[in-house]
C-alpha cells in the first residue's frame, strides 16, 4: 500500500482528534503504557548503574584478594596474624588487612571499614578534602555520600555503633574521601583496631587485600597460598568482576521481564481504546468507503491512531521511569547504606518509546482489521 501524504495527514488529524475529545480515556490508555515503560526504564538504569559500579571498583582495586571459601566478609574468620604470614612470600608486595562490617553512622547503616597504613597503601584511598587518620582512637574519614547525607563537615563528630542499641563511640570526621562508586562512599574508614574492639573481632579480618611484585606471580602464589590454606581462596579482582557482571546481567534480565509484565497490560489497554474507537467510527468508516476510501486506507488510519498512543505512552514512562529511578538512588542508599547509582543511555530513553509504539501497532492491528472489514452499506446503517 502506497501512503500518501494527504492519507497521513487525514490519519494524523483523526488521531488528533480523538486526543482531544476523548482526553479521560486516552489518558487512561496512555498511563497504562507508561507505567509498564516506566517500570522497565527504572529497574533497567539502576540495575545497569549498579552493574556498571560494582565492575568498575572491582577492575580498579588491587592485584588479589585472599578471602575465607564461602564464607561472607560480615563473618570475619581470617586470623589477622595471616597477613603477617603473607607478607613473607617473595613475590608479595604490600599487603592490606580489612574488616568490613554494617555499622550505624548518626543512626544510619552504613559500612564501617577498618583498615591500617597499609591497607591504604594497596587499595589506594584518595582523600576529597582534609587529612588521614593520625590519631586512631578518636578520628575517621566518611564517605562522600554519607557526608553529604549527614551534612557532615571537617572537624564535626559522628557516633559509630555496631547496632541500634548500642551507644557505639564518638569519632572526630578528618578527612573526607572521594566518590568511588562502591560502599565505602556511604560509608567510613577507622582505624582496624578500634573497629575490632567496637564489633567484638579482635584479631580477625573479613579479608586481606594483596599486592605482588609482579602481576604475572599471580598464578605461583595463588597455588602457594591455597595448597597450604586449603580453607582460603585467592581472587583476582577481574575475575570477580566478570561473574558479579553475569549475575546483575541475569537479574537485569529478570527486573526486565517483570516490567514487560506490566507493558502487556498497558497494551490490553491500547487494544482496547482502539477497538472502541473504531465502534464508534462505524458511520464514518462507512461515509469514507462510500466516497471512495479502500479498506486499506481505513486499516492505515487507526494503526496510525494505535502507534500514536503507544508512542505518547511510552514518551510519558520514558520520563516517569527517569523519575523513579532518580527517586530510587537516594531512597536505597539511605534504606540499606548500598549506593544504587542510575545508568542512562541513549538506547534506554528513546529504546522503549519506539517499542511502545510497536506495541500499539501490534495491539491496534485486530481492531483496525475488524474496523476496515465493515460494509459500506451496513457502516453507515450502523447506530
Amino acid at each position: 500500500m502506497m501512503i500518501s501524504h494527504q492519507l497521513l495527514r487525514v490519519a494524523l488529524l483523526i488521531s488528533s482528534r480523538d486526543f482531544r475529545t476523548r482526553k479521560f480515556r486516552t489518558t487512561l490508555t496512555l498511563l497504562g503504557v507508561a507505567v509498564g515503560i516506566g517500570t522497565m526504564v527504572a529497574l533497567t538504569s539502576v540495575a545497569m548503574g549498579i552493574r556498571d559500579q560494582a565492575v568498575g571498583i572491582l577492575t580498579e582495586t588491587t592485584d588479589f584478594m585472599v578471602t575465607p571459601k564461602g564464607a561472607s566478609e560480615f563473618q570475619a574468620e581470617i586470623p589477622e596474624s595471616l597477613a603477617t604470614q603473607l607478607k613473607l612470600y617473595p613475590e608479595v608486595e604490600e599487603v592490606g588487612p580489612v574488616l568490613s562490617q554494617m555499622v550505624f553512622i548518626e543512626g544510619q547503616p552504613g559500612w564501617a571499614m577498618g583498615v591500617t597504613e597499609e591497607t591504604g597503601g594497596v587499595v589506594g584511598v584518595t582523600l576529597e578534602e582534609g587529612r588521614d587518620i593520625e590519631n586512631p582512637s578518636e578520628e575517621v574519614l566518611v564517605g562522600r555520600s554519607m557526608a553529604d547525607q549527614l551534612g557532615l563537615s571537617l572537624g564535626d563528630n559522628i557516633r559509630i555503633s555496631p547496632s541500634m542499641n548500642e551507644p557505639g563511640k564518638v569519632y572526630r570526621v578528618v578527612g573526607i574521601l572521594q566518590n568511588t562508586g562502591s560502599v565505602v562512599d556511604m560509608g567510613c574508614y577507622v582505624d582496624l583496631r578500634e573497629l575490632q574492639r567496637m564489633m567484638g573481632m579482635e584479631g580477625r579480618l573479613s579479608m586481606i587485600f594483596v599486592r605482588l611484585t609482579d602481576p604475572r606471580l599471580g598464578d605461583r602464589f595463588r597455588e602457594q597460598v591455597e595448597s597450604r590454606y586449603p580453607w582460603l581462596e585467592v581472587i583476582e579482582p577481574k575475575q570477580i568482576a566478570k561473574n558479579v557482571g553475569r549475575v546483575l546481567d541475569m537479574m537485569n534480565s529478570v527486573l526486565f521481564s517483570i516490567g514487560s509484565i506490566s507493558l502487556l497490560v498497558g497494551a490490553l489497554g491500547v487494544m482496547n481504546t482502539t477497538m472502541v474507537s473504531v465502534l464508534e467510527k462505524t458511520r464514518e468508516i462507512g461515509i469514507m468507503k462510500a466516497v471512495g476510501a479502500r479498506r486499506s486506507h481505513v486499516l492505515f488510519i487507526f494503526l496510525v491512531e494505535s502507534v500514536m498512543v503507544g508512542a505518547a505512552g511510552g514518551a510519558v514512562g520514558v520520563v516517569l521511569g527517569v523519575g523513579l529511578a532518580k527517586a530510587a538512588s537516594e531512597l536505597i542508599p539511605r534504606m540499606i547504606g548500598i549506593p544504587a547509582p542510575v545508568k542512562l543511555t541513549p538506547l534506554l530513553l528513546a529504546g522503549p518509546v519506539g517499542l511502545a509504539a510497536l506495541l500499539g501497532l501490534a495491539a491496534g492491528a485486530y481492531p483496525a482489521w475488524k474496523g476496515a472489514s465493515v460494509r459500506p452499506l451496513e457502516a453507515i446503517r450502523y447506530e
